[in-house]
């Protein structure tokens, strides 16, 4: 947003605003007043420009021209930073220092169920991110506190949808070692130049740029999608298969039970009552059913399939979820058709989607950065 500070009114100055909340957060600020005597002090307060009335509007464009500038480099001096974080090197730290979220544990383990092995439960010198979510649901909880060195028993439980059937429910016990503790030290900028194969500072804003703009592309595509997909719903009411709800339903509410047992509710539904959670995740399955068969339809009536590359990324995606144990996911789908069906089930429908948006008559509207993060986020 802009502020306009009027000079010299109600008994303070622009300036005394300016230097107030500069101790806060450095923010940005276009002077514009009717006395050219201040141009000094104003960029001396470090304004982006000065304007004097009456303000010209060629140089008000100019002004808020800079103002976008600045914000560009402001979020890739951020977006610098993160990868400075992304690209950080795991280092050896001092064996007695405790695992926190975030480190990387450098590990053996092997588990059992029912006192009894299986394949995929075993491993030696494995780095883990803690956090990262890699193993079964509770896991990494349990290292942290654990030093290198030590040995720890992990009791989980594997989830009711695993992969493999025969573990789905099941607790496993695992012994683990933890050989050595890592902390992720974040890249300097010639490791960041490296990493990522830029040759300069230059260079390397560019590539910032180019993922910025490709964030902010992919977050442009998922209004839009959801946009559409409200009018698709809205225009086609018909009568839902019961079945087909009540079975949508009871998937959904499986995993929101899951997540009350865990306390790992979303903010927004703590605090509702069971009735209230049905009735919003009915309406969810009802939207999903409704807009899944209007999405077949369109599928089925202009032949749209999916091609074999296509199912092999999907299936690497996938695959690539359950380190150490990628043989058995993959004989895993390959023995059970109805999986493979839920993983291609997201890309027919995003053919189905873009195959309506190539034919849909579609206006832009710019908006600022903000207000697409709020439109994302609804």
């Amino acid at each position: 947003g802009i502020v306009a500070i009027g000079q010299g009114r109600f008994g303070f100055d622009g300036f005394s605003v300016v230097k107030g909340v500069m101790e806060i957060e450095p923010p940005m600020f276009v002077f514009c007043t009717a006395y050219s005597e201040h141009a000094v002090k104003a960029f001396e307060a470090e304004a982006i420009d000065y304007l004097v009335k009456p303000v010209e509007e060629d140089r008000l464009a100019d002004a808020l021209d800079r103002v976008r500038k600045r914000m560009t480099d402001k979020r890739g001096s951020e977006e610098i930073e993160k990868l400075k974080e992304r690209y950080g090197r795991p280092e050896k730290v001092a064996r007695n220092r405790k695992l926190k979220e975030g480190d990387f544990a450098n590990i053996n383990f092997e588990g059992s169920v029912d006192g009894e092995a299986h394949e995929g439960m075993k491993g030696e010198e494995f780095d883990l991110l803690l956090g990262s979510n890699q193993f079964i649901p509770g896991f990494e909880d349990q290292l942290i506190g654990v030093k290198g060195g030590e040995e720890k028993e992990v009791v989980v439980t594997f989830p009711e949808d695993y992969n493999a059937e025969e573990l789905q429910g099941k607790e496993a016990v695992f012994k683990v070692t933890v050989n050595e503790v890592r902390e992720r030290k974040p890249a300097d900028f010639d490791q960041l130049l490296e990493f990522t194969g830029r040759a300069d500072a230059e260079d390397l804003n560019e590539f910032v740029r180019e993922q910025v703009g490709s964030a902010h592309k992919q977050k442009a595509q998922f209004v839009l999608k959801r946009q559409l997909l409200d009018k698709l719903q809205e225009a086609h009411k018909f009568d839902l298969p019961p079945s087909m709800v009540d079975s949508e339903f009871e998937s959904i509410w499986s995993q929101i039970e899951k997540d009350i047992e865990n306390d790992r509710l979303d903010e927004d539904d703590k605090g509702k009552s069971e009735d209230e959670l049905k009735a919003e995740y009915r309406a969810i399955a009802e939207r999903r059913v409704g807009l899944g068969l209007v999405l077949s339809e369109v599928t089925t009536s202009n032949s749209l399939q999916v091609t074999q590359e296509e199912l092999n990324g999907a299936l690497q995606r996938e695959i690539a979820r359950y380190p150490g144990q990628e043989q058995e996911v993959l004989k895993f789908f390959q023995q059970t058709p109805a999986a493979v069906q839920q993983i291609t089930a997201p890309i027919m429908e995003e053919k189905a989607v873009d195959f309506i948006l190539e034919r849909a008559s579609v206006s832009e509207k710019e908006v600022s950065v903000e207000e697409l993060d709020e439109a994302a986020s609804v």
